[in-house]
């Protein structure tokens, strides 16, 4: 067991959001997922992202902790070390060009419902702004 383990939550099933992003305009779609203790909140950037889903992953209780490997490069973590920008919105990004952004209100809403580890897909390069507070995000 994992030293915080039993202090740790994530989503109890997958969630999907959809709307346009704020500074790019088009439509975005996010899908959360459900994750293992010590994940982390963990935005997969793969925009053409082909989904492989097995009989184990179709399960809603916990779909990316199935033992395998979903990981792709696309992959990057929320963490404070990624913060590339907060003009305007903030932007997460690392060395290898991998890029979200107007992520505050959606991470704001996870942490407002205890949630530390979720995948998170995006078919775009930005959260969708919804109704432009974390409302929706933490209200589902």
């Amino acid at each position: 067991m994992a030293k915080n383990q039993l202090l740790q939550n994530t989503v109890s099933r997958p969630l999907s959001f959809y709307g346009v992003g704020l500074h790019s305009g088009l439509k975005c779609k996010i899908r959360v997922f459900p994750s293992a203790s010590d994940t982390g909140i963990v935005f997969d950037l793969q925009k053409k992202r082909t989904e492989v889903v097995s009989s184990e992953r179709k399960s809603s209780s916990n779909l990316w902790n199935s033992g395998k490997s979903c990981v792709n490069d696309n992959v990057l973590s929320a963490d404070f070390r990624n913060v590339s920008s907060t003009t305007l919105s903030t932007t997460l990004s690392d060395k290898g060009g991998k890029a979200i952004s107007t992520v505050e209100h959606f991470l704001a809403a996870l942490y407002a419902v205890n949630i530390h580890n979720a995948y998170v897909v995006t078919d775009q390069s930005e959260i969708p702004v919804l109704d432009g507070s974390s409302s929706f995000f933490a209200n589902v």
